[in-house]
């Protein structure tokens, strides 16, 4: 069986992304249903819905770092960010959104060294 994908997106009448007042609650909701696996976002997106500059760093504690336990009843997406310039420093915000399960980060060799766990 081959993969698949579903895009979806907010989107004003005329097709822009930006410059209006969206749900969010209502669009993570009705993503939430539509049963996918994981969610891909981009950085800039994760900055923009968090109404953070690259690099802003919020306070975190050693709970942040624990690994979830796995739920096996917890159908909710996996978010995937790609991240290579290492400019989200908000992960523990991000990880506290209802819905989603986890956040998987991608890195590159370009990505700062203090960003990469290894």
């Amino acid at each position: 069986m081959l993969p698949w994908g579903i895009t979806f997106n907010a989107t004003s009448v005329d097709g822009r992304i930006t410059g209006f007042d969206a749900d969010v609650d209502l669009y993570y909701q009705l993503a939430s249903e539509i049963g996918a696996d994981a969610v891909l976002m981009g950085s800039k997106t994760v900055l923009t819905g968090f109404h953070v500059n690259p690099g802003d760093i919020s306070e975190e504690s050693q709970e942040d770092f624990q690994p979830r336990e796995v739920d096996p009843e917890d159908h909710r997406p996996i978010l995937v960010v790609p991240d290579s310039r290492g400019q989200i420093r908000i992960w523990s915000e991000v990880r506290r959104m209802p819905y989603i399960r986890d956040i998987i980060v991608l890195c590159s060799r370009s990505t700062p060294k203090e960003f990469r766990l290894s």
